[in-house]
């Protein structure tokens, strides 16, 4: 798995002028610039951190759609309790224990969900929820649509991971348990680091297949936002990175800044 540099950190290197180019290659001419790099690897590594607490949602589909009181599992244990109109879900991850979403690093903590069954609002809190990320705080806002896989969960998210940063804004989340991915199939987020740089980012179709991959690397989709611009032209550029079937296997994307060629970029 390609685990994010610290944020902080990275935005230190392009201070002191430390970063390299990481093009993959290619008939272009195009080099990101240290500050182009350090924003595709803040903004990727914030979305990877909120994939990744999303997915702890996944786990809660079959408590969510019981019909009474439920308890099993081990890792997670998934504990569901049916009340007046609504069914609360905790889907709790003893310390130290390993999940096939996360692969071999451990995962911490709880999520836990309640389902208003007749609007079908979820309201989601996260509890000391930790993957090797960091630690995931805060609360999304959603709508449930959908009886079968796959289903589909959109509102407000606003939350924040230690040692990341956090997001703020809107998703919707597709999930295909019978294929074993996670799709955002769009987003409208600001998302802010721990050196309280803030970027405005929208999503389209970004693919996650982690039970397959062994990661949350997207093998589909778009994010576009947008950075200062330190030349002449426009107050901002635009970048947009794209990401491929062979995105989770080698860390590679396609960058695009401004109108310029696209050019090949290997994540951390």
């Amino acid at each position: 798995m390609y685990r994010p540099i610290v944020l902080a950190g990275l935005f230190t290197a392009v201070v002191a002028g430390s970063g390299c180019d990481r093009r993959s290659g290619g008939a272009t001419d195009v080099v990101l610039t240290e500050e182009q790099q350090a924003a595709v690897d803040a903004v990727v590594a914030q979305v990877e951190a909120a994939a990744k607490a999303v997915a702890g949602v996944a786990e809660s589909f079959d408590g969510l759609d019981a019909d009474s009181d439920l308890s099993g599992g081990t890792c997670p244990t998934v504990t569901a309790v049916r009340g007046d109109g609504a069914t609360t879900v905790t889907v709790d991850f003893p310390e130290g224990c390993t999940n096939e979403y996360y692969g071999d690093a451990p995962v911490s903590g709880s999520v836990t969900l309640v389902l208003q069954l007749v609007s079908r609002a979820v309201s989601v809190a996260f509890n000391d929820f930790t993957t090797d990320e960091g630690t995931v705080a805060g609360t999304l806002a959603l709508q449930l649509t959908g009886d079968a896989s796959p289903r589909t969960l959109s509102g407000d998210v606003d939350i924040t991971t230690s040692g990341v940063g956090s997001a703020v804004g809107t998703l919707e989340i597709q999930f295909d348990l019978v294929a074993g991915t996670i799709t955002i199939v769009n987003g409208d987020l600001t998302l802010t680091d721990e050196a309280s740089l803030s970027y405005s980012v929208d999503i389209d179709g970004l693919l996650m297949a982690p039970l397959e991959n062994g990661n949350f690397i997207q093998q589909a989709g778009t994010i576009t936002f947008e950075i200062p611009n330190s030349g002449p032209g426009p107050a901002t550029t635009t970048i947009v990175i794209t990401f491929d079937e062979t995105s989770p296997e080698n860390g590679t994307v396609a960058v695009a800044v401004g109108d310029q060629a696209a050019v090949s970029y290997t994540l951390p």
